[in-house]
């Protein structure tokens, strides 16, 4: 090539630059490929956050939090918030669904759905107030659940005051709050 290239001094600038691009192109693919790739992942890994917060998917959500939060890119407040809403709408449906079955229902083979109810109601309370610990309404839902539960469980009578007691600490203007306390002393 270089002895090409001594013969066309005329063409000079023209070879160096056709040489330039044929070396460089294979070359930044080969190395800008992963990189480029992985920027697609990370921007699919956000749009499946967002899409799976429209659609009331906490897990799915928070799946891919994690992963964004792996590879050093925070969610933002306001969509940990989202997700910590999400959470707790997800907690009120599993104990409002335990609630129904229990008033509705006395067969014993419904005791198991029961129980994986107010489980999972209880481990979605919890992720909303891992995630958002400053909204008391979260800590509230914690505590009406295991209000709910203060005649089955061992210490739920104790939690559940603990819970009214933590969201009136964030919120000692809300009478609700105080109302649940107080039936439950």
């Amino acid at each position: 090539l270089w002895f090409i290239y001594m013969k066309k001094k005329n063409h000079s600038r023209l070879f160096l630059i056709f040489l330039f691009l044929i070396f460089l192109i294979p070359l930044s693919v080969y190395y800008l490929k992963p990189v480029l790739d992985k920027q697609i992942y990370i921007r699919e890994k956000k749009a499946e956050f967002e899409s799976s917060l429209q659609s009331n998917d906490c897990k799915s959500a928070e799946m891919a939090s994690v992963y964004l939060k792996n590879e050093g890119h925070e969610i933002s407040s306001k969509q940990k918030i989202f997700l910590a809403d999400c959470y707790r709408s997800q907690a009120k449906i599993k104990i409002d669904r335990a609630i129904e079955l229990f008033n509705s229902n006395s067969d014993p083979s419904v005791q198991v759905e029961l129980v994986n109810l107010i489980a999972s109601s209880i481990e979605f309370a919890k992720k909303a107030s891992e995630i958002d610990s400053l909204n008391p309404e979260n800590l509230a839902l914690r505590g009406f659940i295991y209000a709910q539960i203060k005649e089955s469980v061992r210490d739920a009578r104790k939690s559940a005051v603990d819970m009214y007691k933590k969201a009136l600490e964030l919120d000692p203007e809300n009478k609700g709050y105080k109302t649940e306390l107080d039936k439950l002393q």
